[in-house]
């Protein structure tokens, strides 16, 4: 394949750059076997310079040839009779992107090209030229393919009547043409594929759980086409271990006695037992339920149906973007596009769209649909860069652009590809079915090695007895273990032990975990120490102190195979994210220990591609916190959210630190009683009556209610505020309070990912006194609440980077952050430092392994639950792991500010309350202890209407 692809080069390069003479060619092709990226895609191919030469001169003379007969014009010596007998006159485009809604198709042309037939003067509009590397053949598959290609041209716009069809090797070339039943069969043919692809699942399967089967057939997770009945074709399949897989596990599937495939799939499978394709039918079925409901949020949709100012409202398009110029950097173009400024966006900054670097987008114009598509390599107030296959220029110098979000289905492709990794007939897929499918127990070796004890002792010396104990089982495992890291018990200093002492044994180690900030977090801990490191991924994904490690950094001089094969090689220490697993380095390479980092939040299949690069494995996270994030409710209801550490987690495997360094007693016993049974323990006597410490002026102290609720007692270091039913005063707020408000307050400023939870949550948004609409799931009343808190923290001289604010909705995160922004701006001529704006406010989510001095914690639902609404909101509130997190944040002084009525009807909460005494609770009436609520929405009111 990478040959095919380096051929497709070669012959654009040169007719990108109108070579015509043979020392030019040549001269073109050696600067591609040259080129650093040319050798990148070596390396990732497993080839070398010499082989990718020896196979390019095959095509040398052929590209020569190809020039001299169709675009000089100059007649062939041997002609044959069927080949094209005109010529090229222009190249239109290279690597043109197609897509059209109209026949649900997309694709990618070659090359465009005009041409005249050599007994005509007319030249034709642009039509396709499709390259081939392989034998002449003029299969069906490569005349359909033109000929798709001629009808997706024609309904764009461009009437083409004509394809070209080119064989290099043999230097043979056709012009075909599309006749209408062709056109019919292959849209019928498409059709045909796109209803396997696409359809539900039927209701029957939907109902049958997995740990039903009969007779060895078990429920499939979607309907499939009979196998062909082609034994070498067959025989010869990669795919062939899961084809048989799934054919053998079919109940409806009758393969007629003497089937080429029953030969096959006896030769494929023998490995295999029942127990693993139940797992592997398993996870295809709960892969494809979530795959389901990724397609209904998925923005591709909002290309065809909406307008690009309809996209843009929605935070999910830039538009009226002029191009500024485009650079050629290898083998991509960076488009740089500049906003052209009207009377609708004269304000708008592109910093603050909601696009960030990295992100991966669609390029449009106002008149053709995602001519590119690439991903974003800087971004300014008014400039966005893209890294795209083509330069804009050329053909869309003078056209408005439109960006768009694109949501890659890419993670969908990567975990059914580790599900059926599993089914490889190989020594360390056997190994992972063993331990993954059949759960079989770890072993440890019973001595260390002596430098451990000795250059190592002062590394252990660090650490308390629980943390050494857990490090010491690491050493000695011989295939996996785990580290329950309960929180605040130093779970990445040990992570940090037991990669310098590994480092010292002479062992590799690969880092990785579901997020880049997971992986720099232990990465960033690590560089105090000196140890070479390397940090695979994209540049603009990688924590700044890390760039130094990054292989785009560390790459820079590496221009051959061996230079980067040396490169790559030459570090023990290798951090990724488990995405990035499908990196060309694990095509060269292998570790000794793999260690995934808050592996509790990593869905299984994902878990899974690093563990195939190495012996042994440690998996880290707490399973009482959050699970990995499952968007289809099936999915979850078939254990979708169990991770591999919950799947593996036994006292035999399991290694638990239970020494705390974070909360003081009194939210330390609160956390034992929600969740951890008395597990959880203060680590020192020091943490344990760490009591929050606050001294208001004595000439400016606060209302008594909030004295009492900011208490530093060590037994009030967490603290009830009860809103009580707020919906009634809630209502009268939104219909005069946000009357006169700016319509960007009024909405709060909320982002799409806000706006997408909220209509998931609930279709209804609540309308303000002006019609203007806010989400249903904010809450005014708390937010005045935590605002007014926050001020007179502020004003104590209380530093805003050791105040939290969590709020359970994405929406309430928003409405929170954008009247901080206010109050700040307010502010901010103020003789006291009354900095808003650094105080970290997110969600549960957002906040996990960080913690703060205090913690804030919005409840934001108030009034009564109504039954269907409780089950939507279970996915938030009901659940217990999120609760857990949001609690172990606070390091002194936990307030929790909501309904205590409506919060109380969800079972963690209801725990949660009956476990907090009754004099760390104060309920909020007007009169009492001094409190207002008139004057704290009058204060919320002047703030946002400043």
């Amino acid at each position: 394949m990478v040959v095919g692809s380096m051929v497709h080069e070669m012959l654009q390069l040169v007719l990108r750059k109108g070579l015509e003479s043979s020392h030019d060619i040549e001269t073109a092709v050696q600067k591609l076997l040259d080129a650093k990226d040319t050798a990148y895609e070596l390396y990732a191919n497993l080839m070398t310079r010499d082989e990718m030469s020896l196979e390019l001169g095959k095509f040398v003379s052929n590209v020569i040839n190809f020039v001299d007969q169709y675009i000089k014009g100059k007649p062939a010596a041997e002609q044959q009779k069927d080949n094209f007998q005109g010529t090229i006159v222009d190249v239109q485009d290279i690597e043109e992107n197609v897509w059209v809604p109209q026949l649900g198709i997309k694709g990618k042309i070659d090359v465009s090209v005009r041409i005249r037939q050599r007994k005509h003067e007319k030249v034709s509009n642009a039509i396709p030229l499709e390259l081939k590397t392989g034998r002449a053949t003029f299969s069906m598959e490569h005349k359909g393919q033109v000929i798709l290609y001629q009808m997706m041209l024609s309904a764009i716009g461009r009437e083409t009547n004509s394809s070209l069809l080119l064989y290099l090797r043999e230097g043979i070339m056709r012009e075909l043409r599309g006749k209408r039943n062709e056109q019919r069969d292959l849209i019928m043919l498409r059709n045909d594929l796109a209803n396997y692809i696409s359809q539900r699942f039927s209701q029957i399967l939907t109902d049958i759980t997995d740990a039903v089967f009969e007779e060895g057939k078990f429920a499939q997770p979607f309907k499939l086409p009979d196998p062909i009945s082609h034994h070498s074709a067959c025989g010869n399949c990669e795919y062939a271990t899961i084809c048989c897989t799934f054919a053998k596990t079919d109940p409806m599937l009758q393969l007629r006695k003497g089937h080429p495939l029953l030969t096959v799939m006896q030769n494929v499978t023998e490995h295999l037992k029942e127990e693993d394709y139940k797992y592997f039918m398993h996870w295809c079925r709960l892969l494809s339920f979530e795959e389901q409901e990724m397609r209904k949020s998925n923005n591709l949709r909002a290309l065809w149906t909406n307008t690009p100012e309809h996209r843009k409202k929605n935070g999910l398009a830039i538009i009226d973007l002029q191009l500024k110029d485009a650079t050629c950097e290898g083998v991509h173009y960076l488009n740089t596009f500049v906003l052209q400024y009207t009377d609708d966006n004269k304000d708008l900054d592109l910093l603050l769209s909601g696009f960030a670097v990295g992100e991966y987008v669609v390029v449009s114009t106002r008149k053709r649909l995602a001519v590119a598509a690439g991903n974003i390599v800087s971004i300014a107030a008014n400039e966005v860069t893209v890294s795209l296959e083509r330069d804009l220029n050329k053909n869309y110098a003078k056209d408005l652009f439109i960006i768009d979000k694109h949501e890659s289905q890419s993670g969908n492709s990567f975990n059914y590809t580790n599900v059926s990794l599993l089914l490889d007939n190989n020594e360390r897929a056997k190994v992972l079915r063993d331990i993954v499918v059949q759960c079989v127990p770890p072993t440890f070796r019973k001595v260390l090695p002596k430098i451990v004890a000795t250059e190592g002792a002062s590394i252990l010396k660090e650490l308390n007895s629980v943390q050494r104990s857990a490090v010491l089982k690491a050493l000695t495992v011989e295939s996996y273990m785990l580290i329950k890291g309960l929180p605040g018990t130093g779970k990445t200093q040990t992570l940090v032990a037991i990669v310098r002492l590994l480092q010292l044994m002479g062992k590799s180690v690969l880092i990785t975990s579901h997020t880049h900030s997971a992986v720099d977090n232990l990465l960033v801990r690590l560089k105090s120490y000196k140890l070479p490191m390397l940090r695979l991924g994209a540049g603009a994904r990688i924590n700044a102190e890390l760039q130094e490690f990054g292989e785009s950094t560390l790459l820079e001089d590496s221009h051959t195979v061996e230079a980067i094969t040396d490169c790559y090689n030459s570090y023990n220490i290798v951090g990724v994210t488990c995405l990035g697993s499908a990196h060309p380095l694990f095509l060269h390479r292998k570790f000794d220990y793999c260690i995934v980092d808050e592996a509790t939040q990593v869905m299984q299949p994902t878990t899974l591609r690093p563990l195939f690069f190495c012996d042994k494995f440690i998996l880290v996270g707490d399973p009482e916190q959050l699970p990995p994030l499952i968007r289809s409710k099936e999915a979850r209801q078939l254990g979708a959210d169990e991770s591999l550490f919950a799947r593996l987690d036994t006292t035999a495997a399991t290694a638990v630190l239970t020494l705390q360094y974070r909360m003081n007693k009194a939210i330390t016993r609160l956390a034992n009683e929600l969740t951890y049974k008395g597990a959880l323990q203060c680590a020192t006597k020091e943490i344990e009556l760490d009591a929050f410490q606050l001294r208001f002026p004595s000439d400016r102290k606060p209302e008594k209610w909030l004295q009492r609720a900011l208490q530093t007692h060590i037994d009030q270091a967490v603290f009830l505020l009860d809103t009580k039913d707020c919906s009634k005063r809630l209502a009268e707020f939104t219909k005069d309070g946000l009357r006169n408000a700016p319509l960007n307050v009024a909405e709060h400023l909320i982002t799409s990912e806000a706006k997408q939870q909220c209509a998931q949550s609930s279709p209804t948004l609540q309308k303000t006194g002006n019609g203007k609409r806010i989400s249903k799931y904010t809450n005014y009343c708390e937010a005045a609440v935590i605002l007014h808190v926050v001020e007179q923290l502020l004003r104590a001289g209380y530093a805003p980077d050791r105040i939290g604010v969590i709020a359970p909705y994405r929406a309430q995160v928003e409405l929170l952050r954008s009247l901080m922004t206010q109050f700040a701006s307010h502010h901010q001529n103020g003789t006291v430092n009354m900095n808003f704006a650094a105080i970290e406010v997110n969600t549960v989510d957002q906040y996990q392994g960080r913690d703060k001095d205090i913690i804030l914690f919005s409840g934001t639902k108030t009034g009564g639950v109504e039954t269907n609404e409780q089950s939507r909101d279970a996915e938030i509130l009901a659940d217990k792991r999120r609760l857990t997190v949001a609690i172990t944040r606070a390091k002194r002084k936990l307030l929790l500010i909501g309904d205590a009525e409506c919060l109380a009807k969800y079972t963690p909460f209801h725990l949660l309350l009956a476990h907090i005494p009754s004099y760390c609770k104060l309920q909020l009436d007007d009169g009492k202890l001094g409190f207002d609520w008139h004057e704290l929405f009058q204060n919320l009111n002047n703030i946002i209407k400043s």
